[in-house]
């Protein structure tokens, strides 16, 4: 293994922790506590009604948990296993992108989703380019040209429903203003805000 590879492979090892901890939290956020739960309603609430998909929580996770073991999958020398890696990384990838559209549409912050974004399509160049079969770049342009395409009709989605989603945006706006100001702040099981949020609003 050359140190080219070694560094990638840290990169995308790295990367595969990250998103497998939000694979966890969008999977099993509703009984991870209070900020497990303020994760939930913004995932199913909020970009789950703008992308008209209930539960999108589960969605979310189950691709994140793809893309994840994809990145683990970089320390294999095996030609398929490098292919996967890359295809991996796509997914993440599209995830990501999917992120930075739906925070421009519901006003939240969208420069670390673009650094993320960023350093993924570098990642997937390079072992694209240098790492992974030859042979293999034509499926996964096939791939990358099918997840330009979902990102597309998402933001397509997300624009189309964000004036019927608008009460949804503004409430987690006030929640994230609320729990700003807040010190001991709690969100209970099975409610839809967090404690003292409703009578303050």
């Amino acid at each position: 293994m050359t140190i080219e590879t070694i560094i990638s492979s840290v990169f995308c090892t790295l990367l595969g922790l990250l998103f497998a901890k939000f694979s966890h939290m969008n999977l099993r956020g509703a009984s991870l506590g209070k900020e497990g739960r303020r994760f939930i309603f913004e995932m199913d609430e909020v970009m789950g009604g703008l992308m008209g998909i209930p539960r999108f929580s589960r969605l979310e996770g189950s691709v994140l948990a793809l893309g994840s073991i994809g990145s683990f999958l970089a320390w294999s020398s095996n030609p398929t296993m490098q292919t996967l890696t890359v295809l991996g990384l796509v997914l993440l990838m599209v995830y990501m992108v999917v992120c930075s559209i739906y925070s421009v549409v519901a006003k939240q912050p969208v420069l670390p989703y673009l650094i993320i974004s960023s350093l993924l399509a570098g990642l997937i160049a390079w072992r694209a380019l240098r790492m992974m079969p030859s042979d293999s770049l034509a499926i996964v342009g096939t791939v990358a040209g099918i997840a330009t395409f979902l990102c597309v009709l998402s933001g397509i989605q997300m624009r189309r429903n964000a004036p019927s989603q608008a009460g949804n945006i503004a409430k987690l706006i006030a929640i994230n203003a609320y729990l700003k100001d807040s010190n001991d702040w709690d969100w209970r099981e099975g409610e839809s805000a967090p404690v003292g949020f409703e009578e303050s609003h």
